[in-house]
């Protein structure tokens, strides 16, 4: 969608406006003829403005171009809510952006275009697959059997459909070596849940290297762990596409992407209370303490919590060391600032994963271990017809994939292909020493090599308590092997910098009893440039839905709930606001085409 904005903006305001599909011209309002001749011979879709424009301006405009929408910003009125388009006479929409200042008030306009944009994604109709008693009666296919889909086909069960998974990896029961399997499984032992995971990392104000972290090494503040000179030119399209994100479209996914935590921590809620058996046998802890490093860090993201409603407390640093000793000796050598006591839990997420596949098969799933889906067999823009997996086809009416960041080949034929990309993060793993760390972290380190760390309170199988420390974001590409053995020893040496420095008792006994590094674990995560998720809808040759979920970069199993019930729902027929907001095409369809920039 081009937008022309027409009105002389202060630069802050401009900043957090300002994309390749955004045309500046506030000396237009004064040039009513290469106004006229600037809608009509660059296709502009959208006019922003607070001023009036001629109807005359306007005729010429749409008799070339349908559908377009005209947005009058009005600022200064809170009280007003921001209004859709009225009823389009021939294809022409006017709608109204209200803010109590002018960024509000621009924003709120472009939110509006944005909102229209995404009425014009294509969605599958109703599935139509349910016999006329309302009992379901399709077999459903898992791809991949990660948390997410592990949690989706619970859910499916439990809806009434039967379930089939299968996964390229051993089952997750057999301890097999941990590079044996994939993210789930093959990272820590720890997966979190708070209101804010999956935090979109876009840069939320304007700087002049906004958005550049995918083009440094982790040695030099960047996420690259590739080897040099490996990207493909899909590759740097990906990297281009992330770093076209304005500042306000990445406050908007960013709010959309808490919204579904919110949703799922109400059905986390559900089954924790209707299962809590399920969530004591993985080692449940209620709540978690955030920690920050610097004062500024702390007032900041503070308020973002509170505004998220994820406070039950804000703590002091000396409240810190008070009411955790083991953080004492941290909070004396100033590495804490401050912190807050949030909404959220942890658990142990092999063991959670156990009892998920215990319960599945109890209840008649069919599992099919170390199988690879190799392919999706599919005519050019047609249905999909089946997948071709290790020892034959694989037939359903409905598929689910949820290919992690290893299963590229089965997106081939859909529009998430090239979307979903790698970042790897590292684990290590401490003794849990006395005085004992009760509640489980998030942590904040400005400006370090691994700047946010997760560390969960565990157990091994002898009941022996454990610190698991996770951190980092390294940017493989499409190929999770593409690893740089030096940069990623780079990210374990800065989580070994944070075991030492915030847990020094742990981390001596842990190189008194051998080598640390035994402990260490690399995951690589499903990542999208625009920070959403995925969720896509084909058609399948039985008239059913192949359905795409995943790309969820650190929230997988924070939002898996949300993704379960929107899978249910797509294969009910229904709506769920997960099919508009995480659409591959979200992004492109507003933004338009990029704009290739320098590569390096």
């Amino acid at each position: 969608m081009l937008i022309l904005l027409l009105d002389l903006l202060p630069d802050d305001v401009l900043a957090q406006l300002r994309a390749g599909n955004v045309l500046y011209r506030p000396d237009l309002l004064q040039r009513p003829a290469e106004l006229t001749e600037t809608l009509t011979a660059a296709s502009v879709d959208a006019i922003v403005t607070r001023a009036d424009i001629a109807p005359e301006i306007i005729d010429a405009w749409t008799a070339t171009r349908i559908p377009t929408y005209f947005v009058h910003v009005v600022e200064h009125d809170v009280a007003a809510l921001n209004e859709g388009a009225d009823v389009p006479q021939r294809g022409f929409s006017r709608l109204t952006a209200h803010g109590a200042d002018d960024t509000a008030a621009y924003v709120a306009a472009f939110e509006l275009l944005e909102q229209q944009a995404m009425r014009h994604l294509p969605l599958v109709g109703d599935a139509g697959g349910r016999d006329r008693s309302g009992h379901a009666v399709e077999t459903i296919a898992l791809i991949g059997a990660g948390l997410v889909n592990l949690v989706t086909a619970t859910t499916l069960q439990k809806a009434g459909y039967a379930v089939r998974i299968i996964d390229a990896d051993p089952d997750p029961r057999d301890d097999a070596p941990w590079a044996a399997y994939g993210c789930s499984r093959g990272g820590g032992d720890a997966r979190m849940f708070s209101l804010s995971e999956m935090n979109n990392f876009h840069d939320k104000q304007s700087l002049r290297t906004m958005n550049q972290q995918f083009r440094r090494s982790v040695q030099d503040r960047g996420w690259v762990v590739y080897h040099e000179g490996t990207l493909q030119e899909h590759e740097w399209r990906w990297i281009e596409d992330f770093e076209r994100v304005p500042v306000w479209l990445a406050q908007r996914y960013t709010e959309d992407i808490f919204g579904f935590n919110r949703e799922s921590h109400l059905l986390w809620s559900e089954w924790l209370e209707n299962e809590p058996e399920l969530f004591t046998a993985s080692g449940y802890l209620d709540g978690i303490v955030r920690l920050f490093d610097s004062s500024a860090t702390f007032e900041s993201k503070t308020a973002v919590q509170q505004r998220l409603g994820a406070v039950r407390r804000v703590l002091s640093a000396a409240q810190i060391a008070e009411e955790h000793p083991s953080l004492a000796e941290a909070v004396t050598n100033g590495y804490i600032a401050g912190g807050v006591d949030e909404v959220g839990f942890t658990v142990m997420a092999h063991a959670f994963m156990r009892q998920l596949v215990d319960r599945l098969e109890e209840r008649g799933a069919e599992f099919c271990w170390n199988t690879m889906a190799r392919s999706v067999v599919c005519d050019p823009g047609g249905p999909v017809d089946r997948i071709e997996c290790d020892g034959g086809p694989i037939e359903a009416h409905h598929y689910v994939v949820s290919p992690g960041a290893y299963g590229r080949a089965l997106l081939e034929c859909s529009r998430s292909r090239n979307q979903i990309h790698g970042v790897l993060g590292v684990w290590l793993t401490l003794p849990n020493s006395e005085p004992r760390l009760t509640h489980s972290l998030k942590l904040r380190r400005n400006g370090h090599i691994v700047e946010a760390a997760n560390i969960t309170i565990a157990h091994d199988d002898s009941n022996a308590p454990l610190l698991i420390l996770g951190s980092g974001y390294g940017y493989t590409g499409v190929d999770p092997a593409n690893i740089d053995p030096r940069l990623l020893d780079a990210l374990y040496r800065g989580l070994v910098d944070t075991a030492a420095n915030y847990f020094r008792h742990s981390y001596e006994l842990a190189i008194a009893s051998g080598d640390i590094s035994e402990t260490f674990r690399y995951c690589v995560r499903p990542w999208t440039s625009t920070g959403l998720g995925i969720f896509e809808q084909l058609a399948t040759r039985t008239g059913g839905k192949y359905i795409v979920t995943g790309g969820h970069n650190t929230g997988g199993f924070a939002q898996a709930p949300a993704v379960a019930q929107a899978v249910l729902a797509a294969i009910q027929g229904r709506r769920h606001t997960m099919h508009h907001l995480y659409h591959p095409d979200r992004m492109s369809v507003f933004l338009g085409p990029r704009v290739t920039t320098q590569r390096t």
